[in-house]
């Protein structure tokens, strides 16, 4: 049969790279490069929410830290608040007490006298109030002792210092009691003095005042600074909630003067309060705001050789608190020998 021949087509077209792609080529899919773009997208969308995930974790933790420092602060605006309001309810009740137990014309102070002007010795005499003034070298200490015969006494003694800024306090008293108030009976008191400078004694002479009584005894004595000053207790640490009263304890010599400081950070929770005890038992005295503010600082001489306890405890309204929030708190025990 003769008649018109159709060309057969080549089986293999990658060897005539000349001739253009027909439909059917063009049609075809390209697998491996879908495929690609695939997987390219999908790791884009996978990182797209990682990073989404990221940045939700980023903003949450965020305002968790906002509202964390957002209670933070409102609890301690409520802590300043309070604080604020225990310092004028006892700020009243100072000057209750005092119209209560001085009259005024007594209560009245005058010029300071001036005191070691020639001798680290002086012999006074108080009636109801009496304001002193003197100089003081860093390390020097001041002991007072009252002499109040057979009678009932109780000094109470505020130092300054000459910006009028708040040094110590102190209370000695003589009783045919335990006591008075929940003080110790002692009948010496003790300063030390950190730094150089003016400084301004107050005495108030309660129970021994008018004119049926006689004048208060008292001596004042400036001593060299302490040599050997050993710290033998050095704690800080949190104040424990559990209701433990913490006990640190020394060993001590007859003569020694130990130095006991407490201090708190946050004074409105932890109000330091020190008792020391001898080896006997016997309470040989306390302080609740010696060094100023209401940090504590109790100044004694060690009565005999042997192991000491102090108390480290908080004070509120009288009564010893123990409930306080885990707050730190230090306290340390200073032994100086003195002639």
């Amino acid at each position: 049969m003769t008649g018109i021949q159709l060309p057969t087509p080549p089986t293999d077209r990658s060897h005539n790279p000349d001739q253009p792609p027909t439909a059917v080529d063009r049609a075809a899919p390209q697998a491996p490069l879908t495929a690609t773009r695939s997987l390219l997208l999908t790791v884009a969308v996978i990182l797209l929410g990682l990073a989404v995930v990221v940045l939700g974790a980023i903003l949450l933790l965020t305002a968790s830290d906002r509202a964390q420092l957002r209670a933070e602060n409102e609890r301690l605006a409520a802590d300043n608040t309070e604080l604020v309001a225990a310092n004028a309810e006892l700020t009243a009740g100072v000057r209750d007490w005092e119209e209560e137990f001085f009259e005024p014309e007594w209560f009245e102070l005058g010029d300071p006298v001036t005191l070691f002007a020639a001798s680290p010795v002086e012999q006074l005499t108080v009636d109801a109030a009496a304001l002193y003034a003197f100089e003081a070298e860093a390390g020097q200490l001041l002991e007072v002792v009252l002499d109040a015969g057979d009678g009932d006494g109780f000094v109470y003694l505020e130092l300054a210092d000459d910006g009028g800024r708040f040094v110590g306090f102190a209370d000695i008293a003589s009783f045919p009691d335990d006591g008075f108030y929940g003080y110790a009976t002692r009948d010496h008191a003790w300063f030390v003095f950190d730094r150089d400078g003016s400084y301004e004694l107050t005495i108030h002479a309660e129970g021994r005042y008018g004119p049926e009584v006689d004048p208060t005894a008292l001596t004042a004595q400036l001593h060299a600074p302490a040599e050997g000053l050993e710290r033998v207790v050095d704690v800080a640490e949190p104040y424990p909630t559990d209701g433990e009263l913490p006990i640190h304890t020394f060993e001590g010599r007859a003569g020694q003067l130990a130095i006991i400081t407490m201090t708190s950070e946050r004074p409105e929770a932890i109000d330091p309060f020190v008792r020391l005890y001898g080896p006997d038992g016997t309470l040989v005295g306390q302080d609740d705001d010696g060094a100023g503010g209401l940090d504590a600082r109790l100044v004694a001489r060690l009565p005999a050789d042997g192991r000491y306890e102090v108390e480290a405890d908080t004070y509120d309204g009288g009564l010893s608190r123990r409930t306080s929030r885990e707050h730190p708190y230090t306290l340390t025990v200073e032994l100086a020998e003195t002639s």
